[in-house]
Order: structure tokens, then C-alpha cells, then sequence
């Protein structure tokens, strides 16, 4: 006798026994960001005909028992599984438990059910969900916009992708940038290069919305999966309308669905002969490196626009007028205006900001005759010195003014060594009143610029970084004490010694 079918929603903690019918939307490989990326098994989302999602997973011991049968969108009969608790973090669906594949699961294709499944569904939120998840690591959604630009950064000297950069625009004409690293970045670099034409409207998954310097990112996860243009009929929805800035209302319907967007439809492709997404896919371009009077002659005979460079200097002396860090907000990093009692961040509308100590280092660099003012930030900062900021011993000094700032003795340490500086210019560098540039990432030009270390499920990466997570330019330096946590997983990193490789060059497009 056949067992009973239930369905997803039903699924309660303990070995089911019943069958359930699901199909199953996506699956992926689960590694572990805290020991170099090692497998440990694969992810997967499973949807019933009642629209419930439920995420499953396979541990890496049994791989070889499952890893042949799973097939995305095919349908399939599952029993004998556990039941448990789902993660409350980087979640995937609503539903409280998970399924865990075992010795006894029994997972059988089927071709046809008695009642339809849906071949799709997403979690798609409006901009204003997306900036509430931000920073929380609660939920990962789903997104769709259309494509306005996409910047790629190559490594040469290991010949993989090294950053992929979509600029997409969302609900409201509102536009966010997209970030994606390591291995999805490199596959989505080659679905790219194969097409014939820039995709004009993008759906990706499993996102993992972060705050940084106030600005929105959108960071791809090692589950996320990219779907453009005729592809998903999410995307075609958009994809088919004869002027998507002209559409908002699409937008909008697709957003507000803030529990699902489901259909029963067939999967659609985008026929060889489309040509109708736009401009041409240009692939990467090399970001070569300038000289310091190369790049101060650049701002003032040219005009205004936002790039990066990679330039070599020698540090001769530190600013300490400002002095080296500053109380920041928790969430969005900004500045917090100190109060009687509390700190108040005028960017997230907070009177009782949690506050953080952040690097901000101004530095006067040298190349010849050719000098400048670099200012590097918490994240440049903490990875060429291997210490945050938060673990100093009393950073602000005696009293609040700027001028007391006591400057430790490991920051006044990379006075006079030479550095390769990735530098991002904006607008405001190309006018009058610019005083200093920007530093996205400070390398020991002895060391090769490392690749990046990818954190399943967006982990705590930096969408403001070039390489997250990969290790910098060292400096030996005396912590008095820690007040950060210093045995976190970040820190470990930080303190780790740099490859002992050749330098590699930066591209972008």
C-alpha cells in the first residue's frame, strides 16, 4: 500500500514517512566560507501545488547518492526525509522547517501529477523592503529590474572573473547596484559573453541586501541564479513591453508581490535571432595603472565621470587634523552627531544610534615629484593593517576634539612604505573642490592582488570591496586591548599573512 501524500505546509518536525510532490525550482553547492570554501553539501528549493516553498539540502556524504537525480523544474516524489528547523537566518521561503535528506529518502522523477505545479516562483520585494532587510541577514528575496549597466573586473594573472556590477532599475525608476563575486560571477561573465546582446531586464535570486556608506547593494549568494529577458515569464512580463521606463505599473505589480510571484506556464527562451535588448554585451576592458601626475593631470583636462585607477605612491606622512577615525552609525556607517547622552544619525533618522569606530586615515603620498592626499576608509584600513579600529584601546584619546586624537603606533608604522592604491573617482574629483582622493584598496606592490574568498548565503561581505574577504598588505602592529571581538571570522582573516604570489591587473567594464 502506497504512503499517504501530504503537502509542504503540513510537514511538521520528525522522519515523514508520507509522500510529498514537489518540483523542484533550484538547487546549488553549500560551502563553508570559515574553511576556505569546503563543500558541504547542496541547497536546494522545493515548491508543491499549493504554492509552498520549502528549502531542502543534501550533506556532502551523500552527494553521490542524489547529486544524479536532481534536475531543475522536473517534478519528483520524496519520502523517508527529516524535518526540522529551518535556519532564522538567510532565509529562503516562510515556512518554520527544512527537509534533510537521509539514508532512507526515496526520490523518484515523475512526469506528469495530479495537480499542476507552478514551473516558477519568486519572492520579489519593493525597494523600501529591500532597504528594511538591509544589513539583517533575515530573508534572502528575489529581485527584478532593468538592466542599465554592467561593469566586470577581470584577474588576469589567474584568468577568472574577478567582480561582475549590474546596475538594474527597480520600482520608481530607482536605480541599485547589483554585486556579485567568485564563482557565480564568473559564470555570469560567460552567460554574458555567449549572448549576442546586453539583457535589457534581469530576475536574480537569493539576494542579500547590505547597507554601505549609506548606499544600497544588492549581493549575489552562492545560490543566486540570474534569469534575463524571455527567459522566466517574470522577466518576460517586463521584457515584452514596448518601453520598460514607460511601464512603472509592471514594475510595481511584480514588486508588491510580497509573498510570491507564481506561474503555471512553461518555461520561455529567448529565441537566436532577438536582437531587441540594446546595446551590445562589451565584456571587460583593462583598468590600467597611472602614475600619481598621470592621475592628477587626468581630473583637470578631463570631464567629469566616475572610474577607477590603480596607482603606486609612497606614503610620506599622515593628516591628523581630522585625526584617524571617527563614531560611526552601525547600520549605514555615516558620521553620528554626538549628543548629551546619545548619538543621533541624521541619514537613518536614529536619536539613539548604536555607534562604531571606523577607520578614516588621510594620507600624503608621494611618486617623484608628484605628491596627493589619500583618504582610506574602515574596510581599506582594517584589511592593510590586520586591526579594526573598534579594537583599540581608546581611539578618540582624551575628550572629543579632533586635534587630541592620539594616532597608534602601528598606523604611524606605514609611514613611508610604498603601496598600489585602487583609487574610485567620482564627479566631485573632477571639480574645483576637490582636496583628496578616495581609496577603495590598499596592496604591498611585492604581492599578488588576491582573488576573492566567497561567503555562502551573502555572509558578512563587503559589496563596497573590490575582493572581499581576501587578504591585503600586511603590518605588524600592538593591540592595548579589544573591545571588537578580535577571535571573530573576520578578524582571523585580517590577520592572516598575504599570498606570496606575483601581482595580477585589475580590468573593469
Amino acid at each position: 500500500m502506497a504512503a499517504p501524500q501530504i503537502s509542504l505546509s503540513e510537514l511538521r518536525p520528525g522522519r515523514c514517512a508520507r509522500i510529498v510532490v514537489t518540483r523542484l525550482l533550484r538547487f546549488w553547492e553549500a560551502r563553508n566560507a570559515k574553511k576556505g570554501g569546503e563543500l558541504m553539501g547542496l541547497d536546494m528549493l522545493l515548491l508543491d501545488d499549493q504554492s509552498s516553498l520549502i528549502q531542502a539540502s543534501v550533506s556532502v556524504h551523500r552527494l553521490n547518492t542524489f547529486r544524479e537525480l536532481l534536475r531543475e523544474g522536473a517534478m519528483y516524489e520524496l519520502s523517508g526525509f527529516d524535518v526540522t528547523r529551518s535556519n532564522s537566518h538567510f532565509k529562503l521561503c516562510d515556512s518554520v522547517v527544512s527537509i534533510r535528506l537521509n539514508e532512507f529518502t526515496k526520490m523518484v522523477e515523475v512526469a506528469a501529477v495530479a495537480n499542476p505545479i507552478p514551473t516558477e516562483m519568486f519572492r520579489f520585494r519593493t525597494l523600501e523592503e529591500l532597504m528594511a532587510l538591509a544589513n539583517t541577514n533575515v530573508h534572502l528575496p528575489d529581485i527584478i529590474g532593468e538592466v542599465s549597466d554592467i561593469r566586470t573586473t577581470y584577474n588576469d594573472h589567474a584568468q577568472t572573473t574577478q567582480r561582475v556590477m549590474v546596475t538594474i532599475k527597480v520600482d520608481n525608476d530607482a536605480t541599485v547596484c547589483v554585486s556579485v563575486f567568485d564563482s557565480v560571477a564568473e559564470l555570469l561573465h560567460k552567460r554574458l559573453e555567449a549572448g549576442v546582446v546586453q539583457p535589457r531586464v534581469m530576475v536574480a535570486t537569493n539576494i542579500n541586501p547590505k547597507f554601505v556608506g549609506g548606499r544600497l547593494y544588492l549581493n549575489a549568494t552562492s545560490g543566486t541564479h540570474f534569469y534575463f529577458d524571455n527567459e522566466v515569464t517574470a522577466s518576460r512580463t517586463l521584457f515584452e513591453q514596448p518601453s520598460i521606463t514607460g511601464a512603472p505599473d509592471s514594475y510595481a505589480w511584480l514588486a508588491s508581490k510580497t509573498g510570491v510571484y507564481s506561474v503555471k506556464s512553461g518555461l520561455s527562451t529567448r529565441p537566436e535571432n532577438d536582437t531587441t535588448s540594446g546595446k551590445q554585451y562589451r565584456g571587460v576592458k583593462k583598468l590600467e595603472p597611472v602614475s600619481l601626475g598621470e592621475l592628477n593631470n587626468y581630473v583637470l583636462n578631463s570631464p567629469p565621470q566616475s572610474i577607477e585607477f590603480l596607482c603606486k605612491a609612497r606614503i610620506v606622512s599622515l593628516e591628523t587634523t581630522n585625526g584617524w577615525c571617527y563614531i560611526s552609525c552601525a547600520k549605514c556607517s555615516k558620521k553620528l552627531q554626538r549628543g548629551i547622552s546619545s548619538f543621533t544619525c541624521t541619514t537613518c533618522f536614529n536619536a539613539s544610534a548604536v555607534g562604531v569606530v571606523r577607520y578614516r586615515v588621510e594620507m600624503h603620498v608621494e611618486s617623484g615629484e608628484d605628491t596627493a592626499v589619500f583618504v582610506a576608509f574602515d574596510s581599506a584600513m582594517s584589511k592593510l593593517i590586520g586591526v579594526r579600529a573598534a579594537e583599540v584601546a581608546n581611539p578618540m584619546g582624551q575628550g572629543e576634539d579632533p586635534l587630541g586624537y592620539q594616532i597608534p603606533q602601528f598606523l604611524q608604522d606605514i609611514v613611508g612604505n610604498a603601496y598600489i592604491f585602487h583609487l574610485k573617482l567620482t564627479e566631485f574629483n573632477f571639480s574645483g573642490n576637490h582636496k583628496s582622493f578616495t581609496v577603495a584598496r590598499i596592496f604591498d606592490p611585492n604581492d599578488r592582488i588576491p582573488g576573492p574568498t566567497f561567503a555562502p548565503h551573502g555572509g558578512d561581505h563587503n559589496p563596497g570591496d573590490d575582493m572581499p574577504g581576501s587578504k591585503c598588505a600586511s603590518s605588524k602592529c600592538h593591540v592595548c586591548c579589544s573591545s571588537g571581538g578580535g577571535s571573530s571570522e573576520d578578524g582571523e582573516k585580517l590577520s592572516s599573512p598575504p599570498d606570496e604570489n606575483p601581482p595580477k591587473r585589475a580590468r573593469n567594464a
